[in-house]
């Protein structure tokens, strides 16, 4: 859920602000896969690409951070062009910036690119065995994405993990992989489902079976390199009690491995840009079926400071 919208940015966000911090960019409409999770299932009746007025507009405001995600930013050549030229525009107004992606087209990026990039996430969700099992294609692919990116001078490399009823038995075999990768970081968040366009196949667990499922892991020594998502909103919707659960987990929250991400995102300075122009909450984002109706048009003659400022009234 947490990292559906932003990906390992909601880790560098404030716990509070009223001030815009960082912007998810939905820059296209297009993906090379279809996950039984993904809740971006959307149609538009307008443009598949991010409006290139939309991105100077957004390197013109002053905010710090934004995080590119597709659908699938790399889907095809005019796409992963596009991001390229977005990211050079960012960078040169002063914000750091991140990509989320699955890395199969990873070769469509250059060095200059990549190296711009603070940080590039992938979303793995399997592990050496199972990797294959979830609809990502062969291990190979995902091996070579990372041998594309370091080779291209990647400052940092993440691995995006959604759990659900279908990977939960993986975890172990999701960090063996990490290992096998050295990834910088390995971030875990459960799948929570979204009203979408079309349906989603995964099935969410329950917090409790969520963290049983690293309670027998010995995760202190990877202390700085696994993050495990989790907050209150996930709790509820399973009317669990969230102290029981977090208070056999505490070693790990202590050691900065178990983190809450409670409240609403957008006190957060969280706000969503979509390809066709649409300003949205966190939370709205999430929900596919609501985008034309909870959406507000992009309007230039605002800066994005003054539309997240609009947004949270």
């Amino acid at each position: 859920m947490w990292g559906s919208m932003s990906g390992s940015a909601i880790l560098t966000t404030p716990e509070e602000t009223s001030v815009l911090h960082t912007v998810t960019v939905t820059v296209n409409n297009a993906c090379n896969l279809r996950c039984t999770h993904c809740y971006l299932q959307y149609q538009s009746d307008t443009n598949e690409l991010l409006d290139p007025k939309t991105v100077t507009w957004l390197a013109a405001s002053e905010f710090a951070h934004i995080a590119i995600v597709g659908k699938e930013p790399l889907a095809n050549r005019r796409s992963a062009e596009f991001v390229s030229q977005a990211v050079e525009q960012f960078t040169r107004s002063g914000k750091s910036v991140s990509l989320i992606t699955n890395g199969l087209n990873a070769r469509l990026l250059g060095s200059e690119t990549v190296q711009q990039l603070a940080w590039i996430d992938i979303s793995v969700d399997g592990g050496i065995e199972s990797f294959g099992r979830h609809g990502r294609g062969p291990l190979a692919s995902l091996e070579r994405a990372v041998d594309h990116f370091r080779e291209k001078g990647c400052k940092k490399l993440r691995s995006l993990n959604t759990i659900s009823a279908a990977n939960i038995k993986d975890i172990p075999d999701i960090l063996s992989l990490s290992d096998h990768l050295d990834f910088d970081l390995t971030i875990f968040a459960p799948y929570f489902r979204t009203a979408s366009l079309r349906p989603q196949y995964a099935e969410m667990v329950a917090p409790s079976s969520y963290l049983k499922g690293f309670a027998s892991i010995n995760l202190e020594k990877r202390a700085g390199k696994v993050v495990i998502l989790i907050g209150s909103k996930y709790f509820d919707a399973f009317n669990e009690s969230r102290s029981d659960s977090i208070k056999a987990m505490l070693p790990l929250m202590q050691a900065g491995i178990l983190k809450e991400i409670d409240g609403d995102p957008i006190d957060r300075g969280l706000m969503r840009v979509t390809f066709d122009d649409l300003v949205l909450k966190p939370l709205e984002s999430l929900h596919t079926v609501g985008y034309q109706g909870s959406g507000r048009r992009v309007n230039r003659l605002q800066t994005a400071e003054e539309t997240f400022a609009r947004l949270r009234n």
